[in-house]
């Protein structure tokens, strides 16, 4: 579903996008949900960087999963059975999105998080 991170005060700051697993449809449109989007295939390592407010406040996601497209590295074989198995299954399905952003601006106190004093 097409959605904006809202929940950051800083958007600013970049955000890093690491994909890992099967490959992947990602999205990005405008600041509206009216603006067409353009769509980006993400395979299994590939890295999106989201920088400046017009990228970070444009709607995006990922609304397919790309099946069968687990690079070999990350596939769990039969003879590794055990305790991996269940992560093996769901990574033939799946795919992991780390994402790493800077959530509060420099200097953000949070000590400070009554309202109106931190002058946000």
């Amino acid at each position: 579903m097409a959605h904006v991170d809202r929940s950051e005060v800083c958007a600013t700051s970049p955000l890093v996008s690491v994909s890992l697993g099967n490959a992947a449809i990602f999205l990005i449109g405008g600041l509206t949900r009216d603006a067409e989007p353009t769509a980006l295939l993400l395979r299994s390592g590939d890295v999106v960087i989201m920088s400046g407010p017009a990228c970070r406040r444009a709607y995006h996601g990922v609304p397919r999963i790309l099946e069968d497209t687990l690079p070999g590295h990350l596939d769990v074989q039969e003879e590794d059975d055990g305790e991996w198995r269940v992560y093996a299954d769901y990574m033939r399905t799946s795919r992991i999105n780390v994402n790493v952003r800077q959530v509060f601006p420099i200097g953000f106190n949070p000590n400070l998080l009554e309202v109106g004093k931190q002058g946000l």
